[in-house]
């Protein structure tokens, strides 16, 4: 199996943290590509808040769940969004916190952590902008082109 999606969330922000860490979680699946394969996971959630250490909570394996997909790992990390909120770094924090939490999944799996270090730090050189490159489209009055 393949990662295929990684979201965070919190309880105290009313869903402002998933929206605003799309681009992270998005950028290292990206960088990711398929190289990475786990035995019986797709999807990550990654609950942040006031926890004192990481613990993985859930491991969904038989049924989908009305919030959560089939195969889905469910992880406490530790995260304050009253200090994110006021951040200028936003997209570092982001980035250092889905880190530590994929480190730890690693390590707890068993799974390929030195991939998982190269992804971040390919991210990193990129200084966490995402860049997908590739041919341009004409829009159909061939007057303007887009990037997909």
């Amino acid at each position: 199996m393949h990662l295929k999606n990684i979201q965070l969330m919190s309880d105290d922000d009313h869903g402002n943290l998933a929206s605003q860490s799309l681009c992270m979680t998005e950028m290292f699946l990206y960088e990711l590509e398929k190289k990475f394969q786990t035995k019986d996971c797709e999807p990550i959630v990654l609950i942040c808040g006031s926890f004192k250490d990481y613990k993985l909570i859930s491991t969904l394996k038989d049924e989908p769940d009305i919030l959560f997909l089939k195969n889905t790992y469910e992880l406490e990390v530790p995260f304050r969004y009253s200090e994110f909120e006021n951040a200028t770094n936003k997209k570092k924090i982001l980035a250092d916190t889905l880190e530590k939490a994929i480190l730890y999944l690693c390590e707890l799996k068993n799974w390929d952590s030195q991939l998982v270090k190269a992804t971040f730090k390919k991210m990193k050189e990129k200084e966490y902008k995402a860049e997908i490159k590739g041919r341009t489209k004409l829009s159909p009055d061939k007057k303007r082109k887009a990037y997909p």
